[in-house]
């Protein structure tokens, strides 16, 4: 908000007057500031919404695909029992006098009821495929509608917090506004003393040639002392106003401020004074006490996030710490984000628990098995990723995924755009480095889809062998290890 000018009154406070209301505004500008993007989670959740609805129409249609086909191969399966049952009559009605004729006859009808049972065995095989598939989609279906209604509680929660933000903010607002004006209005006003309107009275009696100035001067004075006591009532209003006001916003300053030293001390000798100086010390676009406080509490660094990481989590806080939270849950190490930030803000919290779940087993024994450990050095490739497109690749990969083949694979079929893979394969090259591996860069170039392997599953390909032997066998030809892997694989 514009700051007022109070340079033309000649009140000989006005520079108190004038600190007292510019904090004031920079308070409330700086309280409202912090609700500019108050819808963002209203949003999400009604994204979440969207898709979690997308998701189930899509298992909808896929049921009623499936329920077809089982219409279909029943109908197959009694036109085949028909048949089978006209061949046996027809074998009973068949009499030939020359017996090979007969055996011929006979032989044929056999072969074809044979062939008409080969068919109702294929199928029933069939149907037996198509019912699992429908039971385990029905049980899908009824999994993602339970989030969906939990959904829609998230979504009630959140238009009610929305709600009552934009009447606080419209609140404080407007009380703004009328503490600047009245302020303004009441050390601008040109005082009139008791005595001389009194003496002004006095004179509109006694002069009657004067009747038409005096009377208009007297209307003026005696609006007089009924604007100085609304001034006064105003004042206190906005005086109580402002006390609760600030006493919210203070509130939510020493939250952000807990980890400053000795907070208590400092806001307790100034504590208008400590909120500028602490706003001059923690620039919001590299610094946020909240967020630095968080990662103390796991043993990280703030400053060890890169610029752009710190950043970008400033913006998307409220992100941040919930992505941290279904981390924490799915019991991924925090200190794997530290050159991974991307989990933390490029994809939503309710994507990044349901990606984490299907990836690994949940206690019902649904999700691809994959362990935990698998996606620590791949969590900025995860933030890239759909859940839904993951699914449909795994489901049309199904056959071939095992112990063997990691995920990386399909994130790569998922997201063609993820080639890289980075901190996966740095992962993978420190491990035969600190071995004592001398041809490490020359197994780099020469053979690049062995340290570019899910670094568990390249763990596992070293601990097949003795170590001693195994680094003798890289240092002496770096060629062995098409061996390596195939013996790994076959064993």
């Amino acid at each position: 908000m514009k700051q007022l000018d109070f340079e033309t009154s000649n009140y000989k406070h006005k520079e108190d007057i004038k600190t007292f209301v510019d904090s004031f505004n920079d308070l409330t500008d700086k309280y409202v500031k912090n609700f500019d993007n108050c819808d963002a989670d209203l949003v999400k959740v009604n994204g979440n919404i969207e898709k979690k609805n997308a998701s189930i129409g899509k298992l909808e249609a896929s049921l009623i695909d499936l329920n077809k086909k089982i219409d279909e191969f029943t109908a197959l399966k009694n036109f085949s029992n028909e048949e089978i049952k006209a061949l046996n009559a027809k074998k009973g009605e068949i009499s030939y006098t020359d017996s090979e004729v007969q055996k011929m006859e006979l032989d044929d009808i056999n072969a074809q009821i044979s062939s008409k049972k080969g068919k109702i065995s294929k199928i029933d095989a069939k149907m037996d495929a198509t019912k699992t598939k429908i039971k385990s989609e029905s049980d899908a279906k009824k999994a993602q509608e339970k989030e969906l209604k939990e959904l829609e509680k998230t979504k009630r929660s959140e238009e009610e917090a929305l709600f009552k933000t934009e009447a606080i903010l419209t609140y404080i607002k407007n009380a703004q506004e009328e503490l600047n004006k009245t302020v303004l209005d009441i050390i601008n006003k040109p005082y009139v003393p008791e005595e001389e309107t009194t003496s002004e009275e006095e004179t509109t009696t006694s002069s009657e040639t004067t009747v038409l100035e005096p009377v208009a001067e007297e209307i003026a004075l005696e609006d007089e002392p009924v604007i100085e006591v609304q001034a006064d009532d105003v004042l206190s209003s906005v005086d109580s106003a402002f006390m609760e006001i600030e006493s919210v916003i203070n509130e939510e300053e020493l939250s952000k401020e807990i980890v400053a030293e000795e907070p208590v001390v400092v806001a307790e000798e100034k504590p208008e004074i400590q909120l500028k100086e602490s706003v001059a010390e923690t620039p919001s676009d590299a610094y946020d006490a909240l967020l630095d406080d968080m990662f103390k509490k796991e043993a990280l660094n703030w400053n060890d996030f890169s610029g752009y990481a710190r950043e970008q989590m400033i913006q998307n806080r409220e992100q941040v710490i919930k992505n941290m939270e279904i981390l924490k849950k799915h019991k991924v190490p925090l200190e794997y984000t530290v050159d991974q930030s991307d989990i933390y803000y490029n994809i939503s919290s309710q994507d990044l628990d349901d990606l984490l779940s299907i990836i690994t087993t949940d206690d019902e024994g649904n999700g691809m098995g994959f362990s935990i450990d698998f996606t620590y050095n791949i969590l900025s490739e995860l933030s890239k990723i759909n859940v839904d497109k993951l699914i449909d690749v795994y489901n049309s990969e199904f056959m071939n995924v095992n112990a063997k083949s990691g995920i990386i694979n399909l994130l790569k079929l998922t997201n063609p755009n993820l080639t890289d893979f980075e901190k996966n394969r740095r992962a993978n090259v420190e491990i035969l480095k600190s071995l004592g591996t001398t041809t490490t860069d020359e197994i780099v170039k020469s053979h690049p889809d062995f340290v570019n392997m899910d670094n568990p599953l390249f763990v596992n390909v070293l601990n097949v062998f003795d170590k001693s032997d195994l680094v003798e066998k890289l240092n002496a030809d770096v060629d062995v290890i098409p061996k390596i892997v195939d013996y790994w694989k076959n064993n």
